[in-house]
């Protein structure tokens, strides 16, 4: 996680100031949030991705399968939520990167909320009942979906309503 901060940090700092945050037609409370709302998308799928990256360079393809031997459903589909998750994790990374440097982005974050929810509630799942913090159970499944599908709401609800548009009108001057 530090990781994740520091790179965020570094990467956002100087671009976004030069880009829109030094612009006097956004609210500071409207720029923190929304480098809240990217860092918090950042820090968790990079740190996700690192942590999974280095997992398949120690153990080759056998790191995106589990070492307990537990499965969530069974060992091809968890294969597939794996790389799927690993793949959105790269990509959130580079998303929220871009809607925090330049303010750009905004309606891809939209477009491709669905899968970023369908892949994380899959993969959370999968680590709840690896981890034996849950058991199979569909309803739990539903839970994680909705949480995770009002959090990606409440975000894409913030870029779509006025001050949060703003950003990226600032950012394409």
């Amino acid at each position: 996680m530090i990781y994740a901060l520091i790179i965020y940090m570094l990467s956002v700092a100087i671009p976004a100031r030069k880009n829109y945050l030094h612009s006097s037609q956004l609210s500071i409370g409207v720029k923190a949030i929304h480098l809240i709302i990217t860092s918090i998308l950042f820090i968790y799928y990079f740190s996700n991705f690192r942590m999974m990256l280095w997992n398949l360079f120690r153990n080759g393809t056998e790191g995106f399968y589990t070492i307990k031997g537990v499965y969530a459903y069974n060992k091809s589909t968890d294969l597939i939520i794996s790389i799927l998750f690993f793949a959105i994790s790269f990509f959130v990374s580079g998303l929220a990167l871009n809607l925090a440097v330049r303010a750009k982005s905004r309606k891809l974050l939209l477009l491709t909320s669905p899968l970023i929810i369908i892949a994380t509630s899959f993969d959370l799942y999968k680590f709840t009942i690896i981890e034996s913090i849950s058991e199979k159970d569909n309803l739990f499944l539903l839970f994680i979906i909705l949480f995770i599908g009002i959090f990606f709401g409440l975000i894409n609800l913030f870029y779509n309503i006025k001050p949060g548009k703003n950003i990226f009108r600032v950012g394409d001057s």
